[in-house]
């Protein structure tokens, strides 16, 4: 059947057969609560029932959450909420999270699974833009700079646009996203991460030499260089997050308080 109307930006695979190889890939397990956003006609709800403790599914279209609550009927772990994700409370405990997100609500979604303090990983279909930037691969981003001392991404799956109905006029793609056992810095240190983060990656300047160059003295930015082996004249996109942390935890021990109001990155 050809769906004619797709209110809400979203594809479905078409092939069963797909959807369970594809969930038979991941990691989510029998004892934890998966969140499925965009489930469609259930095509993989059905394949995540059978794997997971616990699956909620929340489908905002009202006549697809009708036939999804009667595709599932027969599945006690499976609830079906109808409504906006982005307005739905998330579980209260743990939970993973397995999507296709529709793609014009990608970036709040992401962000939302982002701030959960209870997600543990999320495999997500987006657009392939949308997860390079995320996954900061071929380059690293603000995005990615920004998530990675908390998250772990990789890419998944790489779909053909043919394994869709209808036809998406661009390239999607599953990516992971795991909470990491350590992070590289304390909870505490998100905020004034992220302002250093943009500060740096919003510059107007020509490299982060120049950018930086009323937070680090040219001899310490010469030293940091050398010491967390990048190009003196790097470029925001050219260091990894190792990299980036390493100049945070610099900056929040080695620079004055003046220069850090001068800037706006104290607190």
């Amino acid at each position: 059947m050809v769906r004619k109307r797709i209110q809400y930006g979203q594809n479905f695979i078409k092939d069963p057969e797909l959807a369970a190889s594809i969930v038979a890939r991941t990691d989510l397990s029998s004892d934890e609560v998966v969140v499925e956003v965009g489930p469609g006609e259930g095509i993989f709800t059905v394949e995540l029932a059978k794997r997971v403790g616990r699956a909620v599914a929340y489908e905002i279209d009202t006549d697809l959450a009708t036939r999804l609550r009667k595709l599932t009927a027969r599945l006690s772990n499976v609830e079906v909420v109808t409504g906006d994700f982005l307005e739905c409370r998330l579980p209260d405990g743990p939970f993973s999270t397995f999507s296709n997100l529709p793609f014009n609500i990608t970036a709040d979604a992401v962000r939302r699974f982002k701030s959960a303090p209870g997600l543990r990983c999320a495999y997500l279909f987006v657009q392939r833009e949308a997860a390079q930037k995320h996954c900061g691969d071929p380059v690293e981003t603000e995005s990615s700079i920004l998530a990675k001392p908390w998250f772990e991404f990789c890419w998944f799956h790489h779909f053909d646009r043919e394994d869709f109905e209808p036809v998406p006029a661009v390239d999607v793609d599953i990516f992971r996203m795991a909470r990491r056992d350590h992070s590289l810095l304390p909870p505490e240190d998100r905020e004034a991460y992220t302002r250093f983060v943009r500060y740096g990656f919003r510059s107007t300047k020509a490299d982060l030499k120049a950018g930086f160059s009323k937070v680090f003295s040219y001899p310490q930015w010469k030293r940091l260089a050398r010491d967390l082996h990048f190009p003196i004249n790097a470029l925001p996109t050219q260091l990894n997050v190792d990299q980036w942390t390493g100049l945070y935890r610099y900056f929040t021990a080695g620079v004055s308080d003046d220069k850090k109001r001068i800037t706006g990155l104290h607190p």
